[in-house]
């Protein structure tokens, strides 16, 4: 059976999206906030960073923080 040119187009673009969307899906926004031991004085300029790799960002003046993470349990 030969299969048309368009037809190979729309397969290959099919089965693109279904490798890509999970992969995309799979990332996600966590934001938190960092606290001196007193639970209390939020901490600035505190580095977060995703365990085993070199991804991080500062917290802000009032120890707020947003980094990018995939898989299902990043340790930050």
């Amino acid at each position: 059976m030969k299969i048309k040119p368009d037809l190979k187009i729309v397969l290959a673009i099919l089965l693109l999206a279904l490798v890509i969307f999970p992969v995309m899906a799979q990332e996600r926004q966590v934001t938190g906030t960092v606290y001196e031991p007193d639970g209390v004085t939020p901490v600035f300029g505190a580095t977060v960073v995703i365990k085993g790799t070199a991804t991080g960002t500062s917290t802000d003046a009032r120890g707020a923080y947003s980094i990018r993470v995939t898989g299902d349990n990043p340790v930050l």
